[in-house]
This record gives C-alpha cells, structure tokens and sequence, in this order.
C-alpha cells in the first residue's frame, strides 16, 4: 500500500509530466490552427494577405520542473518516519538566516511549569495546540504530530533545536508562537 509520503513524490512526477504535455499539445494544437486559417482563407478565394507571422519561440522561457534526487523511503530505519522536511530538503540555510550558534530567550528563560515525561501531541493544552497548528503547521496537525514524534526520541534540547531547524529553515525562532512551543519542548529536558 502506498504511503503519503510514496504519493507526494508520485503525484509530482505525474504533475511534471501532465504539465510538459499540455505545453507541447498547445504549442501543436496552435500550429494546426494556423494553418486552417490560412486553408480556409486560400479556399474563399481571398486574396493573399500578408503572411502570418510564425512565432519565434527561441526567445521563450522553456518550461523546466527539476526535482531534486529524493531520499529512498528504503534507507529508513525500522521506525523512522520520513517528514516533509527529509523528503524535500535541500534548504538549509535559504530561508532561516540566523546563525547557527545565536542564543534564543527560550534557551535561556526559566522553566517554570513542571517537568514531562514525553513530548505528545494530546499533552499540549487544546488553546496551545490550536496556535501551534495554526501557525507553524499550517493546519497540518498529522507533520506536527510525526515531528512530535520524532523530537520526543532525541536524547537533548539541543538536537530538538537542531531538528527543529533544520525541519523549518522558514520559521521565525525569535517568533512568539515559536518560542511558546520551544518552551513547552524544554520541559521534557529539565532536571
């Protein structure tokens, strides 16, 4: 059976191919349309026009999907689960230009609500939960629940940190909504 993730990457190849048809049947379908006309106006018995200019298509910009080699499913571990952000990687460092090394408020603010024992989706209150979805996951509560995952198997906050970025080069670390949810994924990791 197929998974998502198969389906993403099969769906965009069928795309890409649907897509360089309908160019290339346009492109034909223009060319046969020229030449009726010009049948059609040689057959009325009219007389000679001018000749209707061909286009010159070498001036065009060609129409060209290039997707990027993709991560076999197969060199996941029993267990892994690959994510949007394994899947189409390739953005590291595009979009989330921070350093690397920059020290964010929720590093470094204390914890003060209590320790938990897993990172899991049903732990987060339902207002939390909502926001988080909403502004980070774009609706799409079943990444944030992989990636919640994922995190809770990491053994410090800093590879959370790590992962997170690296998942999300696009989001705003200094971001309110961010720095509420990093201060939640934190409370697995006090002493």
């Amino acid at each position: 059976m197929e998974d998502r993730n198969e389906k993403i990457i099969r769906l965009m190849g069928e795309l890409s191919s649907l897509i360089g048809e309908e160019f290339s049947q346009i492109h034909k379908e223009m060319a046969a349309l020229r030449s009726e006309l010009e049948a059609l106006k040689q057959a009325k018995g009219a007389r000679p026009e001018a000749p209707v200019p061909q286009e010159d298509d070498s001036d065009l910009p060609v129409l060209e999907i290039k997707i990027d080699p993709i991560q076999p499913l197969e060199d996941y571990g029993p267990g892994d689960t690959p994510l949007v952000g394994d899947l189409f990687g390739g953005m590291d460092g595009i979009l989330n230009t921070a350093p690397k090394d920059k020290i964010y408020s929720w590093e470094t603010d204390p914890v003060t609500a209590p320790a938990i024992r897993k990172i899991d989706m049903g732990d987060i209150p339902l207002g939390l939960l909502m926001l988080y979805n909403k502004e980070l996951y774009n609706g799409k509560d079943y990444v944030f629940s992989k990636e919640l995952q994922e995190l809770d198997a990491l053994e410090s906050f800093q590879k959370v940190k790590k992962r997170l970025m690296e998942l999300h080069p696009e989001w705003d670390f200094d971001n309110a909504t961010v720095y509420k949810l990093m201060m939640w994924l934190r409370r697995k990791f006090v002493s």
